[in-house]
């Protein structure tokens, strides 16, 4: 070597050993210079560079040493330790190469070849490389195979790595055994052995060693390290699961060690567990229960234990705890077999499931009975614990009812186990088939042979309890049981009950007590313990005890004691925490009625009625057959004011019990409520029926419970309501036993005052129930004193009154403190038989001091004020009840007639608002007073105040309304009698009025004032004559005497001018003429007479009557209107002209306005202008818009004159119906407009034409015209929805139920009013339209009777037969004969419209080549007399001819076919050229030939037409022109297209252009 080299080396080791890594690196690279390989001064790089921290550098000079020389070892040392020092997951994989290479180079020494491959073993433990670091460890155990002690160390080291690992292969497993085995039994010291000895024996139960192995490891580490308390709890475990199956061998074992782990932890659960085992061995169950719950508590993972617990559970009959304690080691030893269990886990699993089945039973649960019975059949085919299977399976058939089984099972373990079990067994199979002497044979036998068994003594005792025979015998057998098992809880409930039999109540208690103690799930014994203590007056105590249960019960539990908590509530008046008892018991329990209907009651008591009805309907689902149920069902609704529905439960009630008496009197009572409402709402006639049922019922409730008050109360009700109503109308069946009658019949008709005279009967005999009831002697005063107000004596009328005082002043000595009796006191003393205005004064005050927010006697008191002149104080008092109960209606009644004494404005509103407050007679009688006496001055009639209280507020129907009620209570008034009539006849309701006046003289004619009676019959005749009843209106006229008075005159003329007696009507006029006492009268009168002599056809004689009728001044209008009509019916144009002139110069008069304006119609229309007439009627409606009459005429006149502008017609009948809503004239107009405007569903789901008709049918059923346009209507919407339904039927099935009905009423039904030629026509429309309408609906055989029946009715009326045999025609099947009839009707009567159609239809129907259809178009031609009609049959013809046009193959066909459809067309534009229908053929046929120009011109022609003839050819147009213009992009074109959309309200357009926008 180079001595520099060698001088270089030297001097970097000393560098290095100096650590100026720098300067040795300058040197070694001096070095590398030369020798590029040199190793030294590699490695001193390597050295220096670390030394640097230059890692990469450092490892790289390292590498390349070894490189250049692998042999050497300090390179190989340098990289180690390099590796160690930085130590990361690269350099330990790096360091793993290193050890191997380190290893093979100190192959000649074993002692550093053993060092490194101990570190190599701990590398590759930090590599987590398990089998690397064991086979390394298995390496070194045999390169060291001669030094114990350190080979020691490698086992111990090999158990510390395999310990870690949470899961080891079989053959690591195995090795773990051997390590350990090797250890704790070597002979020398090892430090921590009794922690590694512990760990071998957990891995030894790990693995499942056997126990012998176990327990033997077990007692070495004891030997070796008696503190040790780890292997004492693993011999516990082990003796603790042999006991399983061999307790005896293993008892004593186990107390042995128990012991010794007591001394070193006594707090060990394992120790506590075992004293558990120990104590339950010597029976000492609860302590045995309480220790191995104290061990289980901390070692939950015993299953051993949770069997002890379970068997000692099942033991004290705690039934739910065994179940838990049994599922929970069933749990832990299907989750985890090895921790839960050292040995025995097939035995312990076993065990725990018959522990589970045996703890089921007794629950008596369903589903868990089902689940039992399932594990028992199971172990049963296992053959596991044959005898305590099968006697478990044997009582678990029994709780599920299933005898046959049960038998069946005992006799099994009877035949192949016998014992005293068996015998048990089958007496309980008997007991419960009822068997009582069988079952108390073999249950004493079993008893014989197994004397202590407390099972068997409390069978005994249950089967001597339930057999009469031998109930005395139970008791002393109950004692014995309860002394064999002091645990069972059912055998003190029974010797409970055997104590409570005998009366020693007390005792029962203390049983009741300690069987709740023992279960404190048993319903039975918390329900008896809790009855028991509140039959001994210990209320608080069961309140207490029944709280703390609830408290504790877990939800949907403990049902009982829910219940009793809330019927203690409930009785203490706490009703809403009591509802919340109940809900808790409905929860455990939600069908059992009881609950429910106790829930109901509480809702009840709190003033819950609906939540109650819920309940008690509940409950009711429940048990259909409870009446109570059913009865408070009744009774709540009842209470609500739901007094029908009561009626009805009431009567389903007395359907299943006649003599409920309860129902009885509910029902009775609720009609006697009933009527009060009828009476309230003055519906009298009903209130009487609704008295006579609550009497009958009542009577039946009081014949069988004739001790009750309430009934007689009620009765005396009954009888005494009804005092308002008028005698005449109360007519009632009473049972004769309630009358002192001595008759045969059982029911004995009485009047209104027997009917009070029985209600004061009634409450005499509740005043003998209940002599001190005040409320009683209250009802038995007012009754007297209605007795009083009817009765027709004075001395008796006096009488009654006083009895009445004597019996209010009784009620006030009993109840002083009760206003009412103070208030009717008064009202008595007040009255004309006492008339004690001071007493009363007293009584009313009185009545106030004791109620002070008493309205009903502040009002009497004013009313008192009043009748003694004081208006002021009437006035306060009033005004204080009106502020008490602003709804009061006396008060307002008394401020009424204030008003009207002193005579301020405000009366007549006053008494209309006590009318709309309620129904009362002197308010009503007020308000219809004031209306009338505002109709009689005509002089206020234009101004605002009578438009508004008469007119606005309708204050004639209203008044009519109150006088209706008033006469059915008060009916000997003629004078309101009198008024009703005038009024009835003000509102047009002649036969009712009628019946009022013929009222009013029938009284009058009983009182001696002549001059009444003349004013009545003068009103009563003038009614008839309206009602059309002449002969009589000319008697009633003639009966008045003297007739002078010039109304009576001319009435009497105008009924006999009505009645047909012309002559005696001309001379009544002559004599009316001489009575007039104005001009303007007598003008009137020559009126009369000029159309009276019309009548005679003397046209002459009416003209003069008429010109001096005109003469005078002012004239009569309507003798001027007379004489205009005279003129156009004789063609006077003159007169006409100059009468119309005449009528003109009156000026605008409202009345008269429609007929001025038709008569100058009429006459324009004459002169051969109709349109002309038309726009006069125009400018009317402008000049007077508000008049609905003008809108009505105009309406009327555009469809009978413009038939085209129906839609017009349409909106000027709309306005007439909301100017005056339900006007019959402009109703019936609208609809028809609507008809022939076509406005259907389609284009109106609103105001279409049957929404109107059907309207107007339901103001109006009685005229002919709404039935016909309601037909109309039905057809024209059957035609165009034919699919469309009305309530679930379709329209036209309507449409043909409803023909019948017209038929038979324009047949039969129509009134005198219409002519004979109308009804002929309007059956023959009915008829045709019937026809048509069976046609489309194909009934053949219905329409065949139907032309029958119409051929045979009108064989005498040739016109109509024509139309039918039109429609026979239009029938025959064969077309042929169908076209050769037609064609012969058409000849014969050539303007028959409908057999023109019906040739039409046929001949389309039959054509194939067009010559037909050819030959027909020159038949329209050239015969059909009207040209305007031809046009709808020309459009059928050219539709057609175009169609084959479209669908012909044939080129010459479709030829001919064109031609007929341009020949069609042209005769239709020869007609007219404005025809939409055309025009959209001829543009669609231009479109096909491709001549957009002509297209376009037609369909522009269609979009010209007037707004009047706008319709579905508007809306085709613009889609046609839309295509035309989209293909040329005319988007301006397209514009005025949207435009004219927009304005027509052609949505569907406008939307679709929005779309190809888009």
């Amino acid at each position: 070597m180079d001595k520099n080299i060698k001088a270089a080396l030297k001097d970097a080791r000393e560098a290095i050993r100096k650590k100026e890594y720098k300067e040795a690196l300058q040197h070694c690279k001096t070095v590398l210079k030369t020798d590029k390989t040199n190793y030294n001064a590699l490695v001193f790089v390597g050295v220096a560079a670390e030394g640097l921290d230059q890692s990469e550098q450092a490892v790289s000079a390292y590498r390349r040493a070894t490189d250049s020389s692998p042999e050497q070892l300090l390179a190989w040392q340098g990289l180690c330790s390099f590796y160690e020092k930085h130590e990361n997951q690269a350099n330990m994989q790096a360091l793993v190469e290193v050890y191997d290479r380190l290893m093979e180079l100190h192959n000649s020494d074993p002692t550093k070849r053993a060092d490194t491959g101990l570190k190599l073993a701990q590398l590759y433990q930090k590599l987590n490389d398990l089998g690397k670091a064991v086979e390394s460890y298995q390496y070194l155990l045999k390169l060291l195979e001669g030094d114990k002690q350190k080979c020691m160390d490698i086992w111990i080291q090999l158990i510390q790595l395999l310990e870690k690992q949470k899961s080891l292969p079989p053959e690591y497993v195995d090795l773990l055994g051997t390590a350990y085995e090797v250890v704790v039994h070597t002979s020398g010291t090892v430090e921590n052995m009794d922690s590694i000895w512990s760990n071998y024996i957990r891995h030894l139960l790990r693995n499942e060693a056997s126990w012998d192995k176990i327990d033997a490891e077990c007692v070495d580490l004891c030997e070796h390290f008696p503190e040790v308390v780890y292997p004492l709890e693993v011999r516990c475990k082990l003796y603790l699961e042999q006991c399983v199956t061999d307790a005896p061998s293993y008892v004593n074992k186990l107390v042995e060690v128990q012991a010794r782990l007591s001394q070193l932890n006594e707090n060990s659960p394992v120790c506590q567990i075992a004293e558990g085992f120990i104590k339950m061995e010597t029976k000492n169950w609860v302590s045995a229960r309480d220790m191995l719950k104290r061990g289980l508590q901390s070692l939950k993972q015993m299953a051993v234990g949770w069997l002890y617990l379970s068997r000692v559970q099942l033991q004290i009959h705690d039934d739910s705890g065994a179940i838990q304690s049994a599922v929970t080691g069933l749990k832990l030893l299907k989750q985890n077999r090895s921790t839960a269990a050292i040995s025995n886990h097939d035995k312990i699993l076993i065990d725990l499931q018959l522990v589970q089945v045996q703890a089921m039973v007794p629950l008596g649960e369903p589903g868990q009975l089902d689940e039992a019975v399932k594990i028992l059949i199971k172990l049963r085919h296992a053959g596991h614990c044959l005898a305590m299977v099968l006697e478990t399976l044997g009582y678990a058939y029994i709780k599920q009812g299933n005898l046959t089984a049960a038998e069946q099972t005992a006799e099994q373990l009877q035949v192949e186990q016998p014992s005293p079990a068996s015998l048990a067994l089958c007496g309980w199979v008997a007991f419960h088939q009822k068997d009582y002497q069988a079952a108390i044979q073999r249950i004493s036998a079993a008893i014989s042979q197994e004397s202590t068994n407390g099972w068997y003594q409390y069978q005994l005792a249950r089967i001597e309890w339930e057999a009469d025979l031998h109930r005395k015998d139970s008791f002393m057998s109950f004692l014995k049981a309860a002394k064999l098992d002091p645990y069972h809880s059912a055998t003190f409930l029974y010797l409970g009950y055997c104590y409570l039999e005998s009366k020693d109540t007390d005792k029962a208690r203390r049983c009741f007590q300690k069987a709740l103690d023992l279960n404190r799930h048993s319903d039975q014994a918390g329900a008896a313990l809790v009855d028991t203590m509140v039959s001994l007056g210990d209320e608080d105590g069961a309140l207490q005890l029944l709280t703390s249960v609830t408290t504790e019960a877990a939800a949907g539990s403990a049902k009982w004691a829910w219940l009793r908590l809330g019927l203690q509530q409930l009785k203490y008046g706490d009703a809403s925490v009591a509802i919340t008892s109940f809900q808790c018991a409905l929860r455990a329990d939600p069908k059992d009625n009881h609950c429910w209907e106790c829930l109901a009651e509480a809702y009840v008591s709190r003033g819950s009625y609906t939540a109650a009805l819920r309940a008690f309907k509940r409950a009711t689902e429940l048990d259909p057959d409870s009446v109570y149920c059913l009865f408070q069902i009744a009774s709540i609704k009842q209470t609500l004011g739901l007094h029908a529905e009561a009626v009805a439960e009431y009567r389903h009630i007395l359907d299943r019990s006649s003599d409920y008496v309860p129902a009885l009197k509910g029902i009775g009572e609720t009609y006697v409520l009933l009527a009060k409402a009828s009476l309230n709402q003055y519906f009298n006639g009903r209130a009487v029926d609704q008295c006579q049922l609550a009497i009958e019922y009542l009577t039946r409730a009081a014949s069988h419970r004739p001790d009750l008050s309430c009934l007689w109360k009620l009765l005396g009700d009954a009888c005494s309501i009804l005092h308002p109503v008028a005698k005449e109308a109360v007519s009632l069946s009473v049972p004769s036993k309630l009358l002192k009658v001595k008759t045969t019949e059982e029911v004995t008709v009485i009047g209104k005052q027997d009917l009070l005279s029985l209600g004061a009967r009634c409450y005499g005999r509740a005043l003998k129930l209940l002599p001190e009831c005040a409320s009683l002697w209250h009802d038995l005063g007012v009754n007297y004193f209605r007795q009083s107000e009817i009765s027709s004596q004075h001395s008796e009328r006096d009488e009654m009154t006083a009895k009445a005082a004597q019996a209010l002043k009784k009620a006030i000595s009993l109840d002083s403190t009760n206003h009412k009796h103070w208030t009717a006191l008064g009202t008595v003393v007040m009255s004309g038989a006492i008339s004690d205005p001071a007493l009363a004064q007293h009584c009313f005050i009185k009545s106030v001091q004791v109620e002070p927010n008493n309205s009903v006697a502040w009002t009497n008191l004013g009313t008192l004020y009043i009748s003694s002149g004081d208006i002021e104080l009437a006035h306060e008092a009033f005004k204080i009840a009106q502020s008490l109960e602003p709804g009061y209606v006396a008060c307002w009644i008394g401020q009424s007639l204030i008003a009207e004494k002193v005579g301020h404005e405000d009366a007549m509103d006053l008494f209309r608002h006590t009318s709309e407050l309620g129904n009362h007679s002197e308010g009503l009688l007020g308000y219809a007073h004031h209306v009338s006496s505002v109709l009689q001055d005509k002089s206020n009639r234009p101004t605002e105040a009578f438009k508004y209280s008469i007119q606005q507020m309708g204050a004639v129907p209203a008044a009519s309304d109150a006088l209706a009620k008033y006469t059915d209570r008060v009916r000997d008034d003629p004078v309101v009698y009198n008024m009703h009539g005038l009024l009835l006849e003000k509102q047009g309701l002649y036969k009712e009025a009628a019946k009022a006046l013929c009222s009013a003289v029938h009284l009058v004619e009983l009182r001696d004032d002549t001059s009444l009676l003349n004013q009545v019959r003068s009103n009563y005749a003038r009614v008839l004559c309206h009602v059309g009843n002449y002969e009589e209106s000319i008697r009633q006229y003639q009966a008045i005497s003297p007739l002078e008075r010039f109304e009576d005159v001319c009435g009497l003329a105008l009924v006999c001018y009505k009645a047909g007696n012309l002559h005696d009507s001309y001379k009544v006029y002559e004599q009316a003429a001489g009575l007039a006492a104005t001009d303007e009268d007598r003008s009137h009168v020559y009126a009369g007479m000029g159309m009276v002599a019309y009548k005679f056809n003397d046209t002459e004689g009416a003209k003069s009557s008429l010109f001096k009728c005109s003469q005078f001044s002012p004239p009569s209008i309507v003798g001027l209107q007379a004489l205009c009509s005279l003129g156009l019916l004789s063609k006077d144009m003159t007169l006409t002209g100059a009468v119309l002139q005449e009528l003109t110069n009156l000026g605008d008069i409202e009345e008269f306005s429609l007929g001025i304006c038709f008569l100058m119609s009429i006459f324009i229309s004459m002169q051969g202008n109709p349109k002309l007439a038309v726009n006069n009627i125009m400018k009317a409606v402008h000049t007077n818009p508000g008049r609905s009459q003008l809108w009505y005429l105009l309406a009327k006149s555009l469809l009978q004159i413009i038939p085209n502008s129906c839609r017009g017609a349409t909106r000027c009948a709309r306005v007439a119906e909301k100017m005056k809503q339900h006007d019959i004239k402009s109703i019936s107009t609208l609809t028809a407009s609507c008809l022939a405007e076509g406005l259907h569903w389609r284009k109106d789901p609103n105001k279409n034409s049957l929404s109107v008709a059907q309207k107007a049918m339901h103001l109006y059923p009685d005229q002919l015209d709404n039935l016909l346009n309601l037909l109309s209507a039905i057809h024209a919407e059957t035609v165009s929805q034919p699919g469309r339904t009305m309530s679930q039927t379709s329209l036209s099935n309507v449409e043909l139920n409803y023909f019948g009905f017209v038929l038979s009423r324009v047949s039969g039904g129509v009134g005198p009013e219409v002519g004979e030629a109308k009804k002929t026509s309007i059956y023959l429309w009915c008829v045709q339209t019937y026809i048509t309408a069976l046609l489309s609906a194909e009934k053949k055989e219905e329409t065949h009777s139907v032309l029958t029946e119409a051929l045979a009715t009108c064989a005498d009326k040739e016109d109509v037969l024509e139309t039918l045999r039109v429609m026979e025609a239009s029938m025959e099947s064969d077309l042929t004969t169908r076209q050769a009839k037609l064609k012969q009707l058409v000849s014969c009567n050539p303007r028959q419209e409908y057999t023109w159609q019906l040739l039409v239809d046929c001949t389309l129907s039959m054509d194939t080549d067009g010559l037909g259809i050819e030959e027909l178009l020159r038949n329209i031609k050239e015969n059909h007399p009207r040209v305007e009609r031809q046009q709808h049959l020309l459009l059928k013809i050219a539709q057609f001819a175009f169609q084959k046009t479209l669908v012909s193959d044939d080129t010459s066909v479709a030829a001919a076919y064109e031609d007929l459809c341009d020949s069609a067309l042209v005769a239709v534009f020869g007609i007219t050229a404005r025809n939409n229908c055309a025009l959209l053929i001829q543009g669609l046929k231009f479109l096909l030939e491709d001549n957009q120009r002509f297209a376009k011109k037609a369909f522009l022609a269609m979009l010209n037409m007037p707004e009047a003839d706008y319709g579905i050819g508007h809306m085709f147009a613009r889609r046609h022109l839309l295509s035309i213009y989209q293909t040329k992009k005319d988007t301006e074109k397209i514009q005025n297209l949207i435009a004219g959309a927009i304005a027509d309200g052609d949505k569907d357009f406008v939307l679709k252009c929005s779309k190809i926008k888009d």
